[in-house]
């Protein structure tokens, strides 16, 4: 997790993916890409919140990359992270009782919910705008393109909910942030761990594509308790 090692001190900007690995920029949030239903977080990393929605079911070793500023050299040193794991699993079979839905799964994190929510129409209940992204060109004194730790993304195609994804941080480095997602469009029972930074790293930048329509450029709200 540490950025000093014995070689040098190898200073990384933003979030890098090397070795089967998504890194944030302090190494001390890992996701592997072979299994994105666990997080690593570093010793002393801040554990992912809300805490009580994630298990730390033990730790493992991972070899993590390094480069020496001075020779270029890259090599890699054996560090301790902790495993997390979500406490709510999902339901693909019931639209009620924990469904795969990635409006309601974000809202239940941001409000702390335990290991059972239930399906809401209006996902932005009891939630405030802390932030948007507008891309119409008419200028937003509220423009903010990344959420903190207990806010909640929220991309669509226009101000309605009929297309849309959302997803709530829950661990940051730096620039970088690691949300939990459901996804209805997939067919899972356990949320998925995903890493974003800032400029074509970000949230809106990776998302957007898929909302963006000929006339309206997709739109995103960050959301947070009010």
């Amino acid at each position: 997790m540490a950025n000093k090692s014995p070689q040098g001190t190898d200073v990384l900007q933003r979030m890098f993916n090397k070795n089967g690995m998504t890194m944030s920029q302090g190494r001390k949030y890992v996701i592997k890409d072979d299994n994105i239903e666990q997080l690593f977080g570093g010793v002393g990393a801040p554990s992912p919140a809300p805490p009580a929605l994630f298990n730390n079911t033990g730790n493992t070793e991972i070899n993590i990359p390094y480069r020496d500023p001075g020779t270029g050299e890259e090599y890699t040193e054996k560090e301790t992270y902790n495993i997390y794991e979500p406490v709510i699993h999902l339901n693909a079979n019931n639209a009620q009782q924990n469904p795969n839905d990635c409006g309601m799964y974000a809202r239940a994190l941001i409000n702390d919910v335990g290991a059972d929510f239930s399906y809401e129409p209006d996902i932005t209940a009891g939630l405030a705008v802390r932030g948007e992204v507008d891309r119409s060109g008419n200028g937003n004194p509220n423009d903010r393109s990344y959420a903190n730790v207990g806010e909640m993304y929220l991309i669509k195609t226009d101000t309605g909910l009929e297309s849309h994804h959302g997803a709530t941080v829950i661990a940051s480095d730096g620039a970088d942030h690691v949300t939990s997602e459901a996804h209805s469009g997939k067919d899972i029972t356990v949320p998925e761990f995903a890493m974003y930074g800032s400029g074509d790293q970000s949230f809106y930048e990776r998302h957007h594509a898929a909302y963006d329509r000929e006339e309206t450029p997709a739109y995103m709200q960050i959301l947070g308790k009010q």
